[in-house]
Parts: structure tokens; C-alpha cells; sequence
């Protein structure tokens, strides 16, 4: 049995053999990944990136830095990271609460009796004493025109020395500061300090006296 081919028919057969090939090499290209290779360098802007589709798992450490960016980029960071002057003053804020109460204390001031010295004469136990329970924190004398050989803290009192040796008699007494809740420390004054209470005192004086009769 014999076909006759028209020149119609033949022409379509070979329209369709064509367009099944085009939709074929598509469909093949379409399967290739397409890598690295097949894009030419420095053909990507940022144009064909999507707005935040990069992330920082995409950018290798150290590949952004000062080196990198541009002179603008550079100035502008610098600027921010640069601090600004300072503003002015803000207002006063509220006062804040008021701190826990110190350990009780008392600080007085006692002064010693007087004592009147003759030309040539020396004081006798020249002393100022503490209330009960309170210590020496601080010592004063005075003199007039004596001559105050030494003041010192012996603990609960004051002791003082006063040599007279002008023509005239004079009238002289110590000081004592006196402090609860403190813990003496001994007073300097004319001479090194001596604790040790009444005898210490005894001691100074008895220092002095040979003093003198040196």
C-alpha cells in the first residue's frame, strides 16, 4: 500500500520535529546548574541581589573591614564612633535616703583647774580628766608667758608640765577633748607621747623636772 505525501503535510512534520527539539534543548538547560564559572566576574550588582537576602553566615570573617569600604563609609562610621561634645547639666535629681545611723558617740570639752605658779616654780600635776567612759581624742593647754615643757594624752586625761621662768606669776591649765566610742590613740606634744595612766604621768613629770635641773 502506497502514502502519498503532500508538500502540506511534509512541512508540518518537519515544523514539529523542530519545535520538539527547541522544547527538549530548554528542558535540558534547565536541569544544569549553573555555578560560579558560568558568571562572568564583577557582573553581579546589586541590583540582581535581593534586599535582605544576604546574611552573616554569607560573608567570610574579616572580608568587610576599614580596607573595604570606601572613603564615605569610613568618614561616616568614624563620626559616629567619635563621642560629641559634652551636653549641659542635667537637673539636680532628689536627694537620696538617708544612710544608716553611725555608732552612738559624744564629744566634750573639759577644761582642767587652774593652777597659779610662782616666779621660778613648776606646776603639780597639771591635769584635765575625762567624763566616765569617754577618752582623750584631743589635748590643749594654756601657758600665758610659761614655759610649757610637755601636754600629753594618758588615756582618760590630759597631763601638762608649765615651768615659770619669768618675774612674774602666772596662771596656766590644760584641755582635754574627750570622745566616747573612740579608742586613744596618745597625743603629741612637747615631748613623745607616754600612756600608761597615772603612772605614766608621774613619769613625765618626774622627766621634767630633770629637765629643769639640767
Amino acid at each position: 500500500m502506497k502514502f502519498l505525501h503532500s508538500p502540506g503535510v511534509v512541512a508540518g512534520a518537519v515544523s514539529l520535529c523542530v519545535s520538539l527539539l527547541i522544547v527538549t534543548g530548554a528542558a535540558g538547560a534547565a536541569t544544569q546548574l549553573i555555578t560560579g564559572k558560568d558568571i562572568k566576574n564583577n557582573s553581579v550588582t546589586t541590583a540582581d541581589i535581593k534586599n535582605g537576602s544576604i546574611r552573616s553566615a554569607d560573608i567570610g570573617e574579616g572580608e568587610i573591614g576599614p580596607s573595604r569600604l570606601s572613603i564615605g563609609v569610613q568618614d561616616t562610621l568614624q563620626q559616629a564612633a567619635t563621642p560629641g561634645p559634652q551636653g549641659p547639666a542635667g537637673p539636680q535629681g532628689p536627694a537620696g535616703p538617708a544612710g544608716a545611723q553611725g555608732p552612738g558617740g559624744q564629744v566634750v570639752v573639759v577644761n582642767g583647774p587652774h593652777q597659779f605658779i610662782a616666779p621660778g616654780d613648776t606646776t603639780t600635776n597639771l591635769r584635765a580628766n575625762c567624763p566616765t567612759g569617754m577618752t582623750v581624742v584631743g589635748a590643749g593647754i594654756n601657758t600665758g608667758i610659761g614655759n610649757a615643757d610637755f601636754i600629753l594624752s594618758f588615756g582618760t586625761f590630759v597631763g601638762g608640765f608649765v615651768d615659770n621662768d619669768v618675774s612674774i606669776q602666772i596662771e596656766t591649765y590644760v584641755q582635754a577633748i574627750c570622745a566616747s566610742g573612740m579608742t586613744n590613740g596618745g597625743i603629741s606634744g612637747f615631748a613623745q607621747p607616754i600612756n600608761g595612766g597615772e603612772r605614766g604621768f608621774e613619769q613625765a613629770q618626774a622627766q621634767a623636772l630633770a629637765r629643769r635641773k639640767d
